[in-house]
């Protein structure tokens, strides 16, 4: 229950109301199941170490094809669109 709680604040890998509305959700590169707790934690140090230089660690989204930040890379993480999402647009 705890590790659920966590995982929720940390990174929620099914639908807040932010990531509901624009349909995406963060899910483990390999395979695509749900983040687990120390994903979650790496991902989100991984989000400060890419706001420190100002937001440089961002830039990545730019250029990788698969649109993943420092945070992505260094968790093993993938941002998806959700499957409810393609239906309604």
């Amino acid at each position: 229950m705890v590790d659920r709680l966590l995982r929720n604040v940390l990174v929620y890998d099914r639908a807040d109301t932010g990531r509901s509305r624009h349909g995406v959700r963060v899910v483990c590169a390999e395979g695509g199941e749900p983040v687990h707790l120390w994903t979650a934690v790496v991902r989100l140090a991984g989000m400060l170490l890419a706001a420190l230089p100002l937001f440089a660690g961002f830039l990545l989204i730019l250029i990788d094809d698969r649109r993943r930040g420092l945070q992505d890379r260094l968790a093993r993480t993938v941002v998806v669109y959700s499957s409810d999402a393609r239906r309604l647009s």
